[in-house]
């Protein structure tokens, strides 16, 4: 059961989630180089390494590309120089990408290279591909009809540099194309997305984890609504939920993935685990944050009231719990001082999240609406007729 916004709060929440994912973007590529610098010794062979020098500041044309495309064909292999090659010209002019997406009978025998006994070559067909992926949906569209399959199994690679790729050109199709995005879904990735995300260890160095590029991927696909998970997509998630610590990385996409998988609903059996695991994360947010002006802050504080509104009327004695879990040494505090906290923002859009809370605990069919004291709630003056959506 969800509890929606209407469209001015949709937007303002789009908006808050979209800046997060350029920023994430924009993270990758700088991750991207600083990978390159500090892995190529370890993963690539000496001739890949002086490749990649040679070539890094030689500008690839179209003309270049085309007569790239036409000696792969001929010989149906790529070596590591091409694939290079071919990746520096996706980079540096997209028009490049629209010539090779184009072309006919060049996609397998790049995708062929993934198969190759080289490392390196493996490597740099991911990184062509990678690239390839920034062009346009009938681009990205190919690179799955061709590569998703190897896409969806390489997740789960033991090789770090080929695992984070996989990541990004996940992430870049599902940012591009609905059509790749279903397939890529009717592929299996989301559970191995999933588990990537919440196996992620309490890791500094953005080079050795994994879990916030599986959350870009996440978002994207669980914030668009012309994709639907598949069944057991979902009944992964809700079994696999309570793996997720708030510590580590990508903690701050957990309860939005809770909310838009509509695991707390009114048919959910959530276990005990499960119940604990979700309301020390919705706690956790609720008292640890005093901002709503940072990405990060407006993510988790948002999202706790929301699941914490869905949480109140769908589980019985939901909001005992609730209330019951703030009063433990764990918080020491009280639902109606985070409430007032929340409301002193002055932020319309969490100031009306919070007027959905109230609501559902002041309905005449919820006994438990007693368990809190209305008349310490400091409820700002908005036009929440306006606001509001009608019940």
């Amino acid at each position: 059961m969800e509890v929606d916004s209407d469209s001015e709060q949709a937007t303002t929440s789009r908006s808050a989630v979209n800046a997060r994912t350029e920023r994430m973007r924009a993270r990758n590529r700088v991750v991207s180089q600083q990978y390159r610098v500090q892995h190529r010794a370890k993963t690539c062979d000496s001739v890949r390494v002086g490749l990649g020098e040679e070539i890094e500041n030689v500008k690839v044309v179209g003309t270049d590309v085309e007569s790239l495309i036409t000696r792969i064909k001929r010989r149906k292999h790529a070596s590591t120089d091409e694939l290079c090659k071919l990746a520096q010209a996706f980079q540096h002019n997209e028009a490049n990408i629209a010539i090779f997406g184009r072309a006919d009978g060049v996609f397998p025998v790049i995708v062929k290279e993934l198969t190759s006994i080289d490392t390196g070559n493996q490597i740099a067909a991911m990184e062509c591909l990678c690239n390839l992926s920034l062009g346009e949906a009938p681009v990205c569209e190919k690179i799955i009809k061709f590569a998703g399959s190897y896409l969806v199994t390489y997740l789960d690679n033991p090789n770090e540099n080929i695992k984070r790729l996989c990541l990004w050109i996940i992430s870049n199709i599902v940012f591009t194309s609905n059509e790749a995005t279903r397939r890529i879904i009717e592929m299996g990735a989301v559970p191995k997305l999933w588990n990537i995300y919440v196996d992620g260890e309490c890791v500094v160095n953005e080079l050795e984890n994994f879990a916030e590029d599986a959350a870009c991927c996440l978002q994207l696909i669980l914030l668009n609504k012309e994709q639907k998970l598949r069944c057991e997509d979902l009944l992964h998630i809700n079994e696999n939920m309570s793996k997720k610590h708030r510590a580590t990385a990508g903690a701050e996409y957990y309860l939005l993935f809770i909310f838009h998988s509509e695991i707390v609903n009114p048919n959910s059996d959530l276990s005990t685990e499960q119940r604990v695991n979700l309301l020390r994360f919705v706690c956790y947010n609720l008292c640890r944050y005093d901002e709503f002006e940072s990405i990060n802050s407006r993510l988790r504080v948002l999202y706790a009231v929301r699941i914490l509104s869905n949480y109140v009327v769908c589980v019985t004695d939901g909001l005992r719990e609730v209330i019951t879990l703030l009063k433990s040494p764990l918080f020491e505090t009280t639902l109606e001082k985070i409430v007032n906290k929340f409301f002193s923002f002055n932020e319309h859009l969490l100031s009306v999240e919070l007027i959905f809370l109230l609501r559902h605990l002041i309905h005449e069919k919820v006994e438990q609406s007693l368990l809190i004291k209305m008349y310490q709630l400091e409820i700002p003056i908005f036009n929440y007729v306006k606001l509001l959506r009608k019940s």
